[in-house]
């Protein structure tokens, strides 16, 4: 008896797994009609036919054109797979930064499988416009009068300044630098002298020159490429130790300044300007 009530008892469970095993296939077929179809394919770049990793691929139907299906990220062969997709018209698109959107219409027949091959065009994405700023690094020694205008120890005059102020005589780009004035000579035009009526010394292109006089005969404005004026305690060691300041000029000839043919002309004018004043000094004895 107890043997038979187990084997009956077996024969129930059975019977109920067997039953829901058919209730759950019969559940998924109602999901996955025997009419559905499958759409599968490959992104592929239209030029190259590379397979295009990473495009989106969507198929939407209504009007509103929402994905009813799906949408699938291609894999790295470029293919995607909808698997179940009931019969009808849809609307497919294919997209991926950097191409051109493939938009078409698909129209899926019942229990039917679809093999796509969606082509990509290369496209231009526009961007904003870049904008390039270059600034002119000064080198040699212009290097060295950008550094020590930095220190703001001194007055600094640049091309920029030249062009702008648009003097006619080097001696004009003087006139509104605190201490400095112009004294007229009776033989040898302006000379420049500091408060206190002391004399400055003279740099052209890193070259000491010792006088001031007549400056304007030998210095031309559309010459010039920087100045740099100190006054007593402001000037830097490198130009020297006059308690009165200097003036320090640095032309357009190129570097270094006074080499080459028109060097020797700057110096041939220095030259004479300086002949010019121990002229005068001897004559006045």
């Amino acid at each position: 008896m107890i043997d038979n009530g187990r084997r009956t008892l077996w024969a129930l469970l059975v019977m109920l797994a067997v039953q829901g095993v058919l209730r759950e296939e019969s559940r998924l077929r109602g999901q996955v009609p025997d009419s559905a179809a499958s759409v599968r394919g490959w992104v592929l770049e239209h030029e190259t036919g590379v397979p295009l990793e990473g495009a989106t691929v969507s198929l939407a139907s209504g009007p509103d054109s929402l994905p009813r299906v799906g949408t699938r990220i291609s894999g790295p062969g470029g293919t995607f797979l909808f698997p179940v997709v009931p019969p009808g018209l849809y609307r497919l698109s294919a997209t991926l930064l950097g191409y051109g959107d493939l938009r078409d219409t698909l129209r899926v027949e019942s229990a039917s499988e679809l093999e796509l091959t969606l082509p990509l065009s290369v496209s231009g994405v526009a961007l904003e416009p870049i904008v390039v700023v270059v600034r002119r690094r000064p080198i040699g020694p212009l290097a060295g009068f950008e550094r020590r205008r930095r220190r703001l120890r001194g007055t600094f005059i640049t091309r920029e300044d030249i062009e702008a102020s648009n003097p006619y005589e080097f001696t004009d780009l003087l006139r509104t630098v605190p201490g400095a004035r112009l004294v007229p000579t009776s033989t040898f035009g302006n000379r420049v002298l500091f408060r206190g009526g002391c004399t400055p010394d003279l740099w052209v292109d890193g070259t000491h020159v010792s006088t001031t006089v007549d400056i304007d005969s030998f210095l031309r404005p559309e010459d010039l490429e920087a100045v740099e004026i100190y006054r007593g305690p402001e000037l830097p060691g490198e130009f020297g130790s006059n308690l009165c300041g200097a003036i320090v000029v640095w032309t357009r000839r190129g570097e270094p300044a006074l080499e080459g043919t028109e060097g020797r002309s700057l110096r041939r004018q220095l030259i004479f300007a300086a002949s010019f004043v121990l002229l005068g000094f001897f004559m006045a004895r």
